[in-house]
């Protein structure tokens, strides 16, 4: 596990986290900036502009971005269950699932590559997550609704945790069959303790 950069000023990500707070149409204006106050290297990747007609497609949080899942634009049974089941979503308790199950194979810096995916933590509970870009940048999205940034690894907001691990990418299918073992036990514990 990888803990925070030292170097990486926490004020900056002190300032991140508060911009979040921002209105989504103010974000981008207060990150470049920020530059002028704390350097960095972030820049938008994808801009969600609000009253856009594709804008239902960036209703998606950052665990289903890294993991390449998308509601938008396709039916799949990760998106009918948790329709059905609101309690049964792409988690911080899904990706630790997929973890201990061997779908998200952990693996050095050293080793990762274009398409694997970090994990931040917070008490070793997955808080954030991105696609590693081949320079080791990350891609992430900050908020369910929210921008698609490019950035170094570190500089994310305070909130998204001080340690981080890296994962091989679990293809599409492997991470839809997992989900649906997931959400199998889940229903069956959620029906257990309704009985009770």
């Amino acid at each position: 596990m990888l803990n925070s950069d030292p170097v990486c000023d926490k004020q900056l990500r002190i300032s991140l986290e508060e911009i979040t707070k921002l209105v989504r149409s103010k974000q981008v204006e207060a990150i470049n900036n920020l530059h002028n106050i704390y350097p960095h290297t972030i820049d938008i990747i994808e801009e969600t502009v609000i009253g856009r007609p594709d804008t239902q497609k960036y209703n998606y949080t950052c665990f289903m971005y890294a993991l390449n899942i998308e509601f938008y634009n396709q039916s799949n049974p990760i998106k009918e269950i948790s329709r059905e089941h609101l309690e049964i979503y792409i988690s911080s308790d899904f990706l630790l699932f997929c973890i201990n199950k061997g779908v998200l194979r952990e693996v050095s810096f050293d080793e990762i590559v274009e398409g694997d995916i970090i994990l931040y933590f917070t008490n070793e509970i997955p808080v954030h997550a991105g696609k590693i870009l081949n320079s080791k940048r990350v891609i992430s999205k900050w908020g369910q609704g929210g921008h698609l940034w490019g950035h170094a690894i570190w500089e994310i907001p305070a909130m998204y945790g001080t340690q981080a691990s890296f994962y091989k990418n679990g293809v599409n299918e492997q991470i839809t069959k997992c989900f649906l073992e997931y959400a199998e036990i889940k229903m069956k514990n959620n029906n257990e303790s309704i009985a009770k």
